[in-house]
């Protein structure tokens, strides 16, 4: 990460701190509610980490709707998709 910005490091140097070492205990898609609770008009896949994390995708920084999320494994790929809430 030679040529990477510090904002590129600092994010990189969070999300090692809040995942390496964390254990999935759960997959699941949000629920209606906590989708309306975001004002969201889909729902996205969660993963829950065993101390209490949750991971999920938006489609942007702004949070304005779920996003999808991707699982590359070799020349496996799966697209873990939004559902409409």
């Amino acid at each position: 990460m030679s040529n990477a910005t510090e904002t590129e490091r600092k994010t990189t140097q969070d999300a090692a701190a809040a995942l390496i070492g964390r254990t999935i205990v759960a997959v699941r898609y949000m629920s209606a509610q906590e989708a309306g609770e975001m004002c969201w008009f889909h729902r996205a896949m969660i993963v829950e980490l065993d101390d209490g994390t949750l991971l999920f995708a938006s489609a942007d920084e702004e949070m304005n709707d779920a996003g999808v999320l991707w699982v590359e494994r070799g020349d496996h790929e799966v697209c873990l998709g939004r559902l409409p809430a």
